[in-house]
């Protein structure tokens, strides 16, 4: 019982390495986006806002991901 335990654990810490990857790929992007942006504030602002809502989903995430390890 404690193996399967185990891989659900592995299973679930996969799963989010590949959630972080994929949010640090949307985090450079924005990066990108905002950068080639500066002198558009219209644009900032929606940019700015993406960047906040992918922080708080990959934080939501997170913290599913550690309260289902544990």
């Amino acid at each position: 019982m404690k193996t399967i335990e185990e891989a659900k654990r592995l299973i679930i810490a996969e799963k989010l390495k590949h959630y972080n990857e994929r949010l640090a790929d949307m985090e450079r992007d924005l990066q990108f986006f905002y950068e080639e942006s500066i002198d558009d504030e219209e644009s900032l602002k929606i940019i700015m806002d993406l960047q906040d809502k992918v922080k708080q989903l990959k934080a939501v995430k997170n913290k599913e991901s550690h309260e289902a390890v544990t």
